[in-house]
């Protein structure tokens, strides 16, 4: 009998796959346990999960594709031989500024030899130290080492808050957490009432210290280090890991036997491809997710970005906004918050547009798994695995396109590394719309070609849930390449054009509808902003002189200012612009689908040219920064156009390519001599050169391919991929350097700080207040540490608490709303502001010192009204606005609060005004007539006097401390001399005037002790549910909460529903009604959510049915045309 089953695979080369893989698997798992340990000398249980998980995927991907690649002894041995070279160089010059060198700890003791009688020997401090090779005198200390990772024997004793102490002869102490550290432990200790000796065995190695118990400083044992086994075996693990991990990476290059593009074949020529020689589809995505990724963490790796250096993505918006939204995701999975609503923005808001906004994308959930001062280098990983899914993405969509082999690695990395994606690497959220542009175009070519929308749907419904601002610029997108699909469908009528566009509507309908859930809510919360758009203005507006944009199309040409105003980014490689042009003039692409493709081009010219249409793909509202945001679409069709005259090559012959090649060289020239800024020589050398090459390269393989035509495409890519990179380098060196991106140690210091501050916090009051940081990272603060504050800055802020909280003296600009040390007190009373954290040289107020670490300081605030109180009246038919002086406004306020008209927390302060004898200079000279705290207010920074005296004390600092808010100048009495001088005389005519106030702590501490009278219990629940209580309260009259008021609230006391009042022009209230102690809860669902809910229940039923549906109909019309009467026999 013959036997005709593949012979099974030899033992050796099974056994090969298992011990590479295994040593893959185990070299990354080390390298990033390594790396958590280092991080701070814990392991938690979640980073060892993390580093098991790691392992386990990257044994199991490897086994998978070593499964599929043949390899030879030959290709083995380089693979090895290289990864040991490369990985010797790496943990010589790498390793050293990542990870520290390993100092292995088997015994660490220290025991009291000898003392005098009355002696207390004390071990007052220890911590883990930076490894130094310098003579430091008192080494940096790292991080604290708890006591408590000492086992004692003996008569140790410690007091909470006290050094560990001893009086006893022999009393030792061992050091428990053995093993693998990367820093060195340093221990002060110190002896009191007389002499002692103190053993310090370290790994069998004695040291004996002297303490004569006359120093008032302890004396430091720094002496424990790496010993030359530690740094041997450092060096010797780390170069098995980085080995064990080049050594699967190029191993699977090698196997990667290079094949002519299977398009380059006839069909008479085109090889077997049963085991996928030519096409692999497997491994050709696998690479385009990893070529990517791989060239970008090189360039991060010379730019020493984070886990490489100190600097990180935390520039401009990611550092003031976006790091501190993907910190708060922590808190959502902890349960802590939720996805309603937040009382980390402003007063309160609600959470669920914050989340759609910027947060939705599965991917960004993964910084929920790192710490806070982990936050840098989780964005990094953000970035890095962004940038491989849009060279995924894409690439699935060539091979949508006939283009399946390796040469669409071309495309997919151009797609992956073009300049939008790098200048916007940071602006993660528009990254989104380029991973999913090409599976909204992938729907929309099945949609047309096969007549399935269900790639369209999922993909669209996806953008919409993860980036609904993304979603609307890719869904008009769709539109244009359906329109371009049917034009170029030749052999279709009228009525299946319209049959097909129907389908293409109700799709895109029913993916809004599964939406729906996500996007009422958002809608409903952004239509109530303030519109910033008239149209008029826009309708013959242009953005610049469209010539200008040829400039856009060479490398190196980026210019920081232009995020702010500039031109699109639309470079994707000059490989890339050769092919686009040669798209022109090949004859095997039909006139039709030129002037259709060009037409695409020029609706997206025209829209970065005209203002009106440029408006119109932003959804009607004017961009802040990063102008033409859209461009992604611009450079993803000039790659498909290069893609499709790639796929049609035989229609390019030599005659034409040297034409394409002058016209390319035009375009350079042009561009060169139209540029407002100078162009490079370098960037010029690059462009020309790279036009030259691809001349060469076509010249030479357009002809009867052979064993020629394997390396074509290998050459273009990799010219095409040298540029991009030279040119993200440049990009993302330009903008990393920028002064307004946090480093590495800046964010982990200050951070470490506040969650140190805030851990003291909760330990001494777990009830529900506010806090606000004068020391903070960024506005989104409390979002990142999860405490209800004032400050906020984003796109989805809820614009009447904007102006409700500028109207109490809040700090504001555009989105932004920072809590600035000008803050007047009768604010911070009004909002229950009850703790600051701030530097002692910084806060002004009377707040008691309760705490201090790392320089800060905490302030309590005792005048803070809780966040539910009992008022008399709460003015909820008058308008808080009808004066525009912020004092006289919470002077007003106080007064409906407390129903004492007569109460005056602000007072104005007269001025009179003089000149100097030059004229020049005009003085304002203040007269108190109360004591108290003065307060000055102008509309603008410009405004500000260029001096402030009080007694001939200088205060013009104080002024400088705030934006657009107000400023707290210090206390005043009656008599003090207050001088404001101007260089240049304010004109004031047609503008708001100057407010200047003393504030009566007298009068706002009686306000505060009136609203108090009734205590109420508060607890949250959770961040959308509230509940309290109060014994008694005087029927008629009011509890006030200080959250802005919202139509999302819904009110129960003691379970009857419960009208919700405005309060004092902005917060919430509700009337008493009766004498008698009640309960209340409260509920916030998102305005929309209720009704979106059940739209997307409808949407997905009715999708369940549609797919039942073509399901029974596809089987009915195979049964059909099989002749079989049994479907279940198909």
């Amino acid at each position: 009998m013959i036997n005709d089953r593949q012979p099974e695979k030899p033992v050796s080369r099974s056994f090969h796959n298992w011990g590479a893989a295994i040593w893959f698997s185990l070299s990354s798992s080390f390298l990033l346990y390594s790396f958590f340990k280092a991080g701070d000398e814990v392991v938690s249980r979640r980073e060892l999960a993390i580093s098991i998980f790691v392992s386990i995927v990257a044994l199991f991907l490897v086994l998978v594709i070593f499964s599929r690649l043949k390899r030879t002894n030959l290709q083995r041995g380089l693979a090895l031989t290289a990864a040991l070279i490369l990985g010797m160089i790496l943990s010589v010059t790498f390793t050293p500024k990542v990870f520290p060198d390993f100092l292995i700890i088997r015994n660490l003791e220290i025991q009291v030899l000898e003392r005098n009688d009355q002696t207390e020997t004390s071990l007052v401090w220890a911590y883990w130290a930076e490894h130094s090779g310098s003579e430091e005198e008192i080494p940096q200390a790292f991080k604290d080492i708890s006591f408590s990772n000492f086992e004692v024997s003996g008569s140790w004793s410690q007091v909470e808050g006290q050094p560990l102490k001893s009086t006893q002869t022999g009393d030792s102490l061992h050091f428990q957490p053995r093993g693998i550290h990367f820093h060195r432990p340093v221990i002060t200790m110190l002896s009191e009432g007389g002499k002692a000796l103190v053993e310090v065995n370290f790994n069998g190695r004695r040291s004996f210290y002297h303490l004569n118990g006359l120093d008032s400083d302890p004396l430091i044992i720094d002496e424990i280090a790496p010993s030359t086994v530690d740094l041997i075996a450092s060096l010797f693990l780390y170069i098995v890991a980085f080995s064990g991990l080049l050594y699967g990476l190029l191993l699977i290059l090698l196997s990667l036997v290079p094949r002519a593009p299977a398009h380059f074949y006839t069909s008479d020529e085109l090889p077997d491809q049963a085991d996928h020689s030519v096409e692999r589809p497997f491994l050709v995505l696998l690479l385009s997710f990893f070529i990517p990724i791989v060239i970008l963490l090189g360039i991060l790796l010379l730019l020493q970005v984070t886990p490489f250096g100190d600097r990180t993505f935390l520039r401009i918006d990611m550092g003031r906004q976006y790091a501190a939204f993907l910190g708060s995701l922590k808190w959502i999975l902890s349960g802590e918050n939720d996805l309603f609503y937040t009382f980390g923005k402003g007063l309160g808001g609600s959470m669920i547009s914050l989340v759609a906004y910027y947060l939705a994308n599965p991917i960004n959930w993964l910084v929920a798994l790192f710490s806070t001062e982990m936050v840098p280098f989780a964005i990094t990983l953000l970035v890095l695995i962004r940038c491989g899914l849009c060279g995924l993405t894409s690439a699935v969509y060539f091979r949508t396109i006939g283009l399946k082999d390796w040469s669409s690695l071309i495309f997919s990395t151009a797609y992956a590394l073009m300049s939008y994606a790098m200048v916007n690497a940071e602006n993660y959220f528009f990254i989104d719309g380029m991973i999913f542009l090409p599976l909204v175009g992938m729907g929309v070519e099945k949609m047309v070609k096969r007549r399935t929308g269900w790639v369209f749907l999922f993909s669209l419904t996806a953008i919409l849930f993860i980036q609904f601002y993304m979603a609307y610029m890719v869904a008009l997108f769709s539109f244009l390449l359906l329109c371009y699909l049917l034009i170029m469908q030749q052999k279709i009528y009228i009525g299946k054009m319209i049959k097909i566009s129907l389908q293409w509507l109700g799709w895109s309908i029913l993916a809004l509808g599964l939406a729906a859930i996500v996007l009422l809510p958002v809608v409903n919360q952004l239509v109530v902003g303030p519109s910033r758009i008239t149209l008029p203005e826009f309708l013959l507006k242009t953005n610049f002189p469209l010539q200008n944009l040829l400039t856009r199309n060479l490398a190196l040409a980026y210019k920081p200012i232009e995020i702010e105003t500039g031109l699109p980014f639309v470079y994707s490689g000059s490989v890339i612009t050769f092919l686009v042009i040669s798209f022109l003039f090949n004859r095997e692409i039909s006139i039709l689908e030129k002037v259709t493709s060009i037409g695409i081009l020029g609706i997206f010219l025209l829209s970065f040219y005209l203002r009106l249409l440029d408006l119109a793909w932003h959804g009607f509202s004017q961009p802040i920064w990063w102008p033409h945001r859209y461009a992604f679409i611009f450079t993803f069709w000039m790659i498909r156009m290069a893609a499709r005259s790639w796929l049609r090559w035989r229609g390019i012959d030599r005659n034409a390519i040297l034409v394409v090649g002058v016209v390319t060289l035009s375009f350079i020239l042009v561009a060169i001599l139209i540029s407002v800024n100078p162009i490079s020589t370098f960037a010029i050398f690059l462009e020309v050169s790279a036009v030259f090459i691809c001349l060469g390269l076509f010249f030479y393989y357009i002809r009867p391919m052979g064993k020629r035509g394997t390396y074509f495409w290998q050459a273009l890519f990799l010219l095409n991929t040298t540029i991009l990179a030279i040119n993200a380098f440049s990009i993302l060196r330009i903008n990393l350097q920028d002064h307004r991106v946090y480093s590495v140690a800046k964010w982990k210091d200050q951070s470490k700080n506040t969650v140190s501050l805030l851990t003291y916090l909760d330990s001494q009051d777990n009830s529900f207040y506010r806090i606000e940081d004068l020391t903070h990272l960024n506005e989104n603060e409390p979002l990142l540490f999860s405490y209800g504050g004032l400050s906020h800055y984003s796109s989805t802020v809820n614009w009447q608490t904007v102006r409700y909280l500028g109207s109490l003296g809040v700090s504001q600009l555009n989105f932004s709303t920072r809590y600035d040390p000008g803050v007047p007190m009768a604010t911070d009373s009004l909002t229950g502001i009850r703790y600051l954290i701030a530097l002692p040289c910084k806060q002004k107020k009377p707040y008691q010192i309760i705490y201090s670490e790392g320089g800060k300081s905490i302030y309590q605030n005792d005048l803070a009204l809780p966040l539910a109180f009992n008022a008399v009246n709460v003015g909820s038919r008058l308008d808080f606005s009808v004066t525009e002086d912020i004092f006289e406004r919470l002077n007003r306020i106080f007064a409906t609060l407390t129903g004492d008209e007569d109460q005056q927390i602000y007072t104005p302060v007269p001025f009179g005004k003089s000149q100097s004898d030059d004229g020049e200079t005009e003085i304002w000279q203040l007269e108190p007539q109360k004591a108290g705290y003065l307060y000055a207010w102008f509309e603008a920074p410009s405004d500000y006097p260029t001096s402030a005296k009080i007694n001939d004390s200088d205060f013009s600092k104080r002024f400088n401390e705030n934006r657009f808010g107000v400023a707290l100048l210090g206390e005043v009495a009656p008599g003090d001399q207050i001088l404001f001088t101007f260089n240049t005389p304010p004109d004031f005519n047609g503008r708001r005037q100057p407010a200047i106030y003393s504030e009566s702590l007298e009068v706002l501490r009686d306000a505060v002790s009136t609203l108090t009278r009734l205590p109420i219990e508060l607890s949250r629940d959770a961040s959308s549910r509230i509940s309290g209580s109060w014994k008694s309260a005087p029927a008629g009259s009011y509890i006030v909460l200080s959250f802005p008021y919202e139509a999302g609230w819904q009110l129960r006391v003691d379970g009857t529903e419960t009208e919700l009042l405005t309060a004092v022009g902005g917060l919430m209230a509700f009337q008493v009604p009766d004498t008698a102690a009640h309960q209340f809860e409260l509920d916030y669902i998102p305005p929309g959510f209720t009704l979106g809910r059940w739209i997307s229940v409808a949407s997905l039923i009715l999708a369940l049915i549609l797919f039942t549906f073509q399901r029974w109909q596809a089987r009915r019309t195979i049964t059909g045309r099989a002749g079989i009467a049994n479907p279940m026999e198909i």
